[in-house]
């Protein structure tokens, strides 16, 4: 990287990261919260994943420059002088020290550009197509280098990943990634020489390589009337990018007048996750899924949390019976034939019938839907019963207080295949 050499301070304007820094700090603040209860409930171990974390960062960006150095040209004093002449400019006039390592590259599959920030390593990456598309206008190719070196020049670009946990909230997290897409349009405009240019770089993104030259910039930004209905104003509030012809408009000081957004649509915003890109649809989609796996963990649970409140009073009747039988055994050295003889009455609803074995003592108790529980008797060194339950009910439908084995697995239900799915 080449150091720029200027008398003038370099510091970039306060104003044009000031709303981005007002939705940092309000990400901030529950991300901290995540951050906090993580570290307690992993007893301070997530911290052990940043090491790795570093690592595999400090991979993907040397795979990246890799892949540039070998496929990209370097933009340098030598090679491309003009470009970097440029970059110089910007990267002074956002208050940048050095200019970041930028390569040319043909044929990436995205139209946009791309800035990488890494602890000190700073790298950024220029689409050949989008600078040969601008050749009538070089000076719009400033409002592309200025879009990306926005990305460097933020005071809090080294601490994006504080906010991570916190991004997913719904309209904030949306709305941060916004105004990042707003305060790199400003630094755009902030390098580029005239309005006008800054204007028709913004065109490229709305017609294409070709047409843009011929797109007429009134007629684009009149469409942003329609952005107040309620579709586009949802589907804004759920994107990380506002309307193209939203963006066009607030290029000019002032920015020309835009419509509010529609006020039905901030309480259905209000519930979609903010996942990126895709905006309504991709939330939506990922709301679904969530919703998925909720139900996928949360319906066997509450089925297995039903039977076993249903089952709960047989098991502690067929404990209470075994336990009466051993404390009658150890005093009388007899085993019992009923559980009348043991002063128990009616039989609870849900069992059918019990058999208590006179010969070898096992208690068996039938319950009305088919199943058994079953507690075998074993005599311990001290000539004391010590009962062993099973039952071929499920191993969930088993209440959590028992100590019963399940003898069966039913794998046939729709909650037992929910189950098994959830349990993947």
């Amino acid at each position: 990287m080449s150091v720029i050499r200027s008398q003038r301070p370099l510091q970039p304007p306060a104003r044009l990261f000031r709303r981005e820094e007002y939705l940092f700090a309000a990400l901030a603040l529950p991300a901290s919260v995540a951050w906090f209860f993580a570290t307690y409930w992993s007893d301070g171990w997530i911290w052990a994943a940043l090491p790795p974390a570093a690592l595999l960062l400090h991979c993907l960006r040397q795979a990246l420059t890799s892949h540039l150095e070998g496929n990209g040209v370097r933009i340098t004093t030598r090679q491309y002088p003009d470009l970097h002449v440029r970059l110089e400019r910007c990267c002074r006039k956002l208050g940048l020290a050095r200019v970041p390592r930028t390569y040319l590259i043909h044929g990436w599959s995205r139209l946009h550009s791309l800035a990488w920030r890494l602890l000190r390593h700073r790298l950024v990456m220029l689409r050949a197509e989008l600078v040969d598309a601008l050749d009538s206008d070089v000076d719009a190719v400033d409002f592309y280098l200025g879009r990306e070196l926005s990305h460097l020049a933020r005071p809090h670009a080294g601490y994006g990943w504080w906010i991570l946990p916190a991004l997913p909230l719904p309209l904030l997290g949306s709305a941060y990634r916004r105004a990042k897409e707003y305060t790199a349009d400003r630094c755009g405009t902030l390098c580029c020489r005239s309005l006008h240019s800054s204007i028709r770089a913004l065109a490229l993104l709305a017609a294409g390589p070709r047409r843009w030259q011929n797109l007429d910039a009134h007629a684009f930004v009149d469409q942003a009337a329609h952005s107040g209905g309620f579709w586009m104003s949802l589907q804004e509030l759920t994107a990380t990018a506002p309307w193209l012809c939203k963006r066009m408009a607030r290029l000019p000081s002032p920015p020309m007048a835009v419509p509010r957004r529609h006020l039905l649509a901030w309480p259905v915003a209000a519930v979609l996750p903010a996942v990126g890109g895709g905006g309504f649809l991709a939330n939506l989609a990922t709301l679904g899924v969530l919703g998925l796996s909720l139900m996928l963990v949360a319906l066997p649970a509450y089925e297995d949390y039903r039977h076993s409140t249903v089952y709960h009073p047989l098991f502690s009747y067929a404990h209470n019976l075994a336990q009466a039988a051993k404390i009658r055994y150890e005093a009388e050295h007899t085993l019992t034939a009923t559980p009348a003889e043991l002063g128990f009455g009616r039989l609870p609803l849900g069992i059918a019938r019990v058999h208590m074995d006179e010969e070898n003592g096992r208690i068996t108790l039938g319950l009305t839907e088919g199943s058994n529980i079953v507690y075998y008797p074993y005599l311990d060194t001290a000539a004391r019963i010590v009962w062993r339950c099973t039952t071929t009910l499920p191993r969930q439908h088993i209440p959590w207080d028992s100590r019963c084995n399940s003898s069966s697995e039913d794998g046939s239900t729709p909650i037992a295949w929910l189950r098994q799915l959830a349990r993947l």
